[in-house]
């Protein structure tokens, strides 16, 4: 059964082509037909229904006008690292300098930037780049593998320069999954970076890359360890994207964001479960579209609270089957009258929000909106209760949907190797490009 029509990619020529995305068996694919290399078709989802509850709010919501409000900063193309899997291989940019912050200053003020590279700390004046883009916006994100701040003094020169966050690359507590992914056993040293980020309180957020039969089992023990540790603002889980180097690697390997909540689902014995996470994706489409942030399928959020012992999903103090009610009849009316859907919300949610556990959190949830606000990441809020779980991943030649990576919901800024800075809304197509 076809779901809808698309454009695709062919996965070993790369040439764009025609695609549809169809329903077979509860499960839904991506197929497309390459006069050279043939058929081929690609698991999108094990769970048809989930799909299409998503896409129908994906459709209806997650608009392409919205302005871009969050890009990466690709600083260089150096890395300390060789890592078989690296989706940002790409020798075609060229180092951004100092002087090209100013260049982009009218962007910065209203966007959450990161730091990106291949490995920014690879840049000797990352620290004045950082000191530069201060001027212009209050947080800054680093996306670093973390190996230079095992170097003594370094962490505390990134944060008297200013950055507020850091995304660690951090794929498990087991050498084995570090010599797959990352060609070095790795384990320990990563342990000593999360030692130095303790100890300076720096919040950080977690990047997991997931591999079927490589790391997956240890999902679990990579949640438990942020609900035992506060300065860890979130968990993303990352599956596996066949881009850059990592291409043609592991190819057989690779899982979809929809599988790895099956898989915590199972390894938590329900604790988080695959039909909270459907709910509470309605949730963030409709807060979504009200503060102007765009959003993609690829990328699921899901929110635990830490308790005195452990970690209880968001569903204990939000009623997400009440909310997935009110959510749908908001898209039901949205479709054909939209300020009619807005009234429709502000006077029934209140109602479904209205509760004693719900309370109990209110600071929690006043201190996402106000974040929204005044553009400032949540993630950085001190001592915070709620952490967050995103499962996703990045288009490549394998998933490619252009209607989606046509409306990503982070961009990019590069220069190319003709010394131009180039600024790009949707990172999906330029991942696809590269």
């Amino acid at each position: 059964m076809k779901i809808k029509d698309t454009e695709s990619l062919c996965f070993k020529c790369d040439k764009r082509l025609k695609a549809e995305i169809i329903e077979e068996g509860n499960k839904v694919y991506l197929k497309r037909m390459c006069i050279e290399h043939g058929e081929n078709k690609t698991l999108l989802s094990t769970d048809a229904r989930y799909y299409r509850g998503l896409m129908r709010f994906y459709d209806t919501l997650a608009h392409k006008r919205i302005k871009q409000s969050r890009y990466i900063l690709l600083l260089t193309d150096k890395c300390n690292m060789e890592c078989p899997i690296c989706f940002y291989d790409d020798k075609s940019i060229a180092a951004m300098a100092v002087s090209d912050i100013d260049k982009i200053k009218e962007i910065i003020p209203n966007s959450e930037l990161i730091l990106f590279g291949r490995e920014p700390t690879c840049k000797t004046d990352l620290p004045e780049i950082i000191k530069t883009l201060k001027k212009y916006q209050k947080n800054i994100s680093l996306y670093t593998n973390g190996v230079l701040i095992l170097t003594d003094g370094y962490l505390d020169i990134l944060i008297k320069s200013g950055v507020t966050k850091i995304y660690l690359q951090f794929d498990g507590f087991s050498d084995d999954c570090y010599k797959d992914f990352r060609n070095k056993d790795l384990a320990l040293q990563k342990r000593l970076i999360l030692d130095k980020l303790r100890k300076k309180n720096m919040p950080t957020v977690l990047n997991m890359t997931i591999m079927r039969g490589i790391n997956d089992i240890y999902i679990k023990d990579l949640v438990e360890y942020v609900a035992n540790n506060t300065f860890i603002k979130g968990l993303n889980l990352i599956a596996y994207a066949h881009t850059g180097r990592g291409k043609d690697n592991f190819v057989q390997k690779s899982i979809m964001p929809d599988e790895v909540v099956d898989l915590l689902e199972s390894q938590t014995q329900g604790l988080v479960n695959k039909r909270s996470v459907y709910l509470f994706q309605k949730l963030v489409y409709v807060y979504k579209l009200i503060f102007g942030q765009r959003h993609c399928p690829y990328l699921q959020y899901f929110w635990l609270v830490r308790q005195k012992s452990g970690y209880v999903s968001i569903d204990k103090y939000l009623n997400l089957e009440s909310l997935g009610k009110v959510f749908d009849r908001y898209l039901d009316i949205h479709r054909s009258n939209r300020i009619a859907a807005g009234i429709y919300l502000f006077f029934v949610l209140p109602r479904h929000l209205l509760s004693y556990k719900t309370f109990c959190l209110a600071g929690e949830f006043l201190a996402v909106i106000v974040a929204d606000l005044f553009k400032k990441p949540y993630v950085n809020v001190p001592e915070s209760r709620l952490f967050q779980l995103v499962f996703n991943t990045a288009c490549d030649c394998y998933n490619a949907d252009f209607t989606i990576a046509a409306n990503c919901h982070v961009g990019v800024i590069y220069k190319n190797q003709n010394d131009k800075l180039e600024i790009l809304e949707n990172d999906g197509l330029y991942l696809l490009r590269h």
